[in-house]
């Protein structure tokens, strides 16, 4: 404490012009620490210093915990250059894979610390946004940024939960959670943008037929924009991914339901079924049977046989025809590209296998991260094997079979007495 306070009178008085000249290891944590406790005035009159401080101190992984763990000081309050849109920088520029063993692992494994601390921001967050309150600040808007980088988690409950705390988000601000989305489809982690498609269609579900102001000012703005980001020809976030797709496709629907005139006749036909262009149409394959130094599997034993299964014609159960074969190839490919590697993720896949252990029928509390790179794969082959003919038509029956949650958020019914 004593040093604490010591570093935090230092910037005070001297400003943050010595800190470059900091060698001592524990000095320079004390002295990032101060930086996130001082007026803010000092940090404003010195903000580029800062951030770069910052940005120069994330460049070691080993410092992220200590990072992450000062922004709840700073990170809504709008004013402050060290709040969430920093972080969200920061976070923006990693690689999947290093953002799941820094951000992610953080969050996971505060869950076992701060779980309620978390459903307090999200309920907190999400009663905000219900609420017919009009709020002067920034402050959830920056809650909402918050709220979208908790998706990349594997936790299902909390991915859900934060998921329907933007859904309410985009009630109460759709031109705001659209620039989100829009956002989110730049980040490189499919886990992000699916769900906040996701909600995105949800709140189009919910006002397009009960708000006229939405039905005529956001409602055409959201498809549009929708449509030029995911379907237009050469599209920056085309996917082949058959959950996000389908979340964009139907918010467009919607849209042209009210604005039928918004899009040519032949650019409706590329926000619909069958898709011939866009996303990864040629994807890559990896052998892992023939592949040497592979000693673990990003992939379980189920969801090689019967999850893969049942995007093959004839690959139920055990049998293992030469399409499964490839499917399995292709999944493989898409899991090493989005950077799972033995070295990294075996422990720590361990981890989550041994403390989260259900049954083949039970879906864990919170999955490995070979797991979730593996449905990303899953659900990207998927669509693409959708828009080749290679799955049945039954596009109904195999969407509620892999679809993880219902974007319209229907409320329990209340019990009369």
């Amino acid at each position: 404490d004593i040093l604490r306070s010591f570093c935090v009178l230092a910037i005070k008085k001297f400003g943050l012009s010595f800190y470059s000249s900091i060698k001592n290891e524990t000095l320079n944590d004390y002295l990032l620490k101060s930086i996130f406790e001082v007026n803010q005035k000092k940090i404003i009159d010195n903000k580029s210093v800062a951030v770069n401080i910052i940005k120069e101190n994330f460049k070691d992984f080993n410092k992220h915990n200590l990072i992450f763990n000062q922004f709840k000081n700073t990170e809504l309050d709008s004013q402050n250059p060290l709040n969430i849109d920093l972080l969200s920088n920061l976070l923006f520029n990693m690689k999947v894979s290093d953002r799941d063993l820094s951000w992610t692992e953080y969050i996971r494994s505060n869950n076992f610390v701060r779980d309620n601390e978390y459903k307090k921001f999200l309920n907190g967050f999400e009663v905000a946004c219900k609420s017919k309150t009009k709020f002067k600040t920034d402050k959830v808007h920056l809650a909402a940024k918050k709220t979208m980088w908790f998706l990349t988690s594997t936790n299902r409950e909390f991915r859900d939960l934060s998921t329907r705390a933007l859904y309410y988000y985009g009630q109460k601000y759709p031109d705001k959670f659209l620039e989100l989305v829009l956002y989110s489809l730049s980040i490189n982690d499919p886990y992000v943008w699916e769900r906040t498609l996701a909600a995105m269609y949800g709140v189009v579900m919910a006002k397009h037929s009960t708000d006229d102001n939405f039905k005529k000012l956001f409602l055409p703005r959201i498809a549009l924009t929708i449509f030029e980001s995911i379907f237009k020809k050469e599209a920056p976030f085309s996917t082949t991914h058959i959950l996000a797709r389908d979340y964009a496709s139907k918010t467009i629907e919607i849209g042209l339901l009210h604005h039928n005139d918004l899009l040519k006749p032949e650019e409706v036909l590329l926000t619909t079924a069958p898709f011939t262009i866009g996303g990864n149409r040629n994807p890559n394959e990896f052998d892992h049977e023939k592949e040497e130094g592979i000693f673990s599997e990003p992939i379980s034993m189920d969801f090689s046989n019967y999850t893969i299964g049942r995007i093959v014609e004839g690959g139920h159960s055990y049998s293992d025809p030469p399409e499964k074969k490839k499917v399995r190839r292709q999944i493989y490919a898409r899991i090493y590209e989005l950077g799972w590697n033995e070295a990294e993720f075996n422990d720590i896949d361990g981890r989550i296998r041994s403390q989260g252990y259900r049954s083949r029928t039970e879906q864990a509390h919170t999955e490995r991260y070979g797991k979730k790179y593996s449905w990303i794969a899953y659900f990207e082959i998927a669509g693409l094997r959708i828009d080749n003919k290679l799955i049945e038509d039954n596009w109904d029956r195999f969407r509620f079979s892999d679809a993880d949650i219902d974007p319209s958020f229907p409320e329990r019914a209340k019990n009369k007495k």
